[in-house]
């Protein structure tokens, strides 16, 4: 026995006619193999042969296959083990170009991450001018942890402009932003102190917080659904019953999670609206310099680390895992080989179409949100150039309802389905998710949604409070008379409550493959205004939050 002690990984693969009664998931079928098939992983002994290991367990997986609903079984070994023992002798042979581009990647970055650190932690870069004793310990109390917005404006004060461009890199400043507010928020609140005519009480700046805990919720949310997924899928392994549980209305608790996508869209179209319109006249808005920073920053923003991803996932992973499995994930990321130039230039959600055919298809929501934001500055550009405050909301009024018709003309011609959370014979999720829930036309509703609310909530800021606030427009006496007066708050959020439920449950037949889902125009109207419907339910609670109303 003490041969024995290594074992080997072999997979077992089964082909045939399937005809049992549970439909496969992504996990069961695809072109990397080789259509329907069941796999089951072995240990056996490395001593053992093919030949062994096929005459020990052949008959008794041919017996487990037709016992499921398989006919015509052919049954096929793969010596898993022989994979990686060949990555591994690759690897000693040979180390890849993308590792080490990686290993140069990542160590600049840490030796970037120290030095900065350590230059925000020592005296290292202090200007001349503040290094007498005076000025050291006047600094040196200013900059405790009383105040975090005062720590960073006390550090960029004492460094040097060398010593600052490290800075971005130090792990303890880092640390300290991630309690901070996002920069166009410390704006609005500074602006707000600064202009007199708004009272104390009447300063709301302070209540766009709220955007955070519905991120916050929303990635919870998120998380919990996946786990959900995989632990069925992976490790319960209890498709017959998840069949079932679908058609249950208290499995909205779980498909209930993809209206996070459009909270998200909705969050990223409000707040950069928000922060574009920091700019206190409107000739800073649209400069060459203010419209190039912007696209700029929203192009390239995060290329880095959507090229370091793609790295870590082509070159160093396939090195890291084994088991009877394992010799798939080369095919898996093989797309990255020729179309990674679709993850640099932001169009991997829409080419190639189909999903195994993209890199990385799982990065899809980040040129999704790219692609969203281009239409930020000319929005504002035509609100801001249309005087009058009707006719701004009757041409954005209108964008929105065509937003909206082209998502239906888009969901109606493709004819994939109506939700990715459920496959059934209405609804194909693989295709509906690869050619239509990525697309960005599919969510411009959701984002323009958010570009209109936060236009509604930047001009309730600028009217209210001040002498003129009569001839305030429609939305900010609305806004105001909801923010004083509880009656019609609450039954406003009881609107907003009843739309939001009603978007949830109506997925619910499609979960169940109901016959009243089985048209087109059923899945084409689902499609196209549940995620809206969702949103204003959203946007009823929303607004008298920011209001300072919550």
């Amino acid at each position: 026995m003490g041969d024995a002690t290594d074992s080997q990984y072999v997979l077992a693969t089964v082909n045939g006619d399937y005809g049992g009664p549970f439909e496969f998931s992504r996990g069961g079928f695809g072109k990397y193999t080789g259509g329907f098939a069941t796999h089951m992983g072995l240990c056996f002994p490395k001593q053992c042969t093919m030949d062994e290991v096929e005459g020990y367990t052949k008959e008794l997986i041919k017996g487990y296959a037709e016992g499921i609903g398989w006919n015509n079984v052919v049954i096929s070994y793969y010596a898993a083990s022989d994979h990686d023992a060949l990555q591994t002798v690759y690897t000693d042979e040979k180390t890849s170009t993308g590792i080490v581009v990686l290993a140069g990647i990542m160590g600049l970055a840490l030796i970037a991450v120290m030095v900065g650190s350590c230059i925000e932690a020592s005296t290292f870069g202090d200007k001349e001018e503040v290094s007498n004793a005076v000025d050291a310990d006047a600094l040196h109390q200013a900059a405790q942890f009383r105040r975090l917005e005062q720590y960073d404006a006390v550090l960029l004060q004492r460094k040097s402009d060398r010593a600052r461009t490290a800075l971005p890199f130090s792990m303890l400043r880092n640390g300290v932003h991630l309690n901070l507010p996002q920069r166009s928020l410390r704006t609005a609140i500074e602006n707000e102190k600064k202009d007199t005519a708004i009272r104390k009480d009447r300063r709301i700046a302070q209540y766009l917080k709220v955007f955070n805990g519905m991120r916050g919720s929303a990635m919870l949310l998120m998380i919990w659904a996946f786990t959900f997924y995989f632990v069925s899928f992976s490790v319960i392994s209890n498709r017959d019953q998840m069949e079932q549980m679908q058609k249950t209305l208290l499995f909205n608790i779980v498909s209930c999670t993809v209206y996070t996508v459009p909270t998200f869209f909705f969050c990223s179209g409000f707040l950069q609206t928000f922060a574009f319109m920091q700019k206190d006249q409107e000739m800073d808005m649209f400069t060459a310099e203010n419209l190039g920073r912007y696209y700029a920053r929203k192009v390239l923003r995060y290329v880095p680390l959507n090229v370091v991803a793609m790295l870590i996932v082509t070159k160093a992973l396939p090195y890291l895992g084994s088991g009877p499995v394992w010799n798939f994930y080369d095919k898996l990321v093989a797309p990255c080989q020729t179309n990674w130039w679709t993850n640099v230039l932001w169009v991997n959600n829409l080419y190639p179409a189909e999903f195994d055919d993209k890199c990385l298809p799982w990065t899809w929501f980040v040129p999704c949100y790219v692609q969203l934001s281009l239409i930020v500055p000319p929005t504002l550009f035509l609100y801001k150039k249309v005087q009058s405050k009707m006719m701004s909301g009757i041409i954005l009024t209108s964008i929105g309802v065509m937003s909206i018709i082209l998502t239906f003309a888009f969901a109606f011609s493709t004819d994939y389905g109506a939700t990715i959370a459920t496959n059934n014979k209405n609804n194909n999720s693989e295709e509906f998710f690869s050619k239509v829930f990525m697309n960005p036309l599919f969510h411009l509703s959701s984002f323009f949604l958010g570009i209109c609310m936060s236009l509604v909530y930047v001009r309730f800021r600028k009217e209210r409070g001040h002498i003129s606030a009569l001839k305030n427009s429609f939305s900010s006496r609305l806004i105001e008379m909801l923010r004083h007066n509880q009656a019609p708050r609450y039954f406003i959020y009881m609107i907003g409550i009843f739309c939001i439920v009603a978007s949830i449950l109506w997925q619910t037949p499609f979960m169940a493959g109901s016959s009243s889902t089985a048209t087109r125009v059923m899945r084409a109207l689902y499609a196209s205004l549940a995620f809206p419907l969702y949103l204003v339910g959203v946007s009823m609670i929303l607004m008298p939050a920011l209001a300072g109303k919550a």
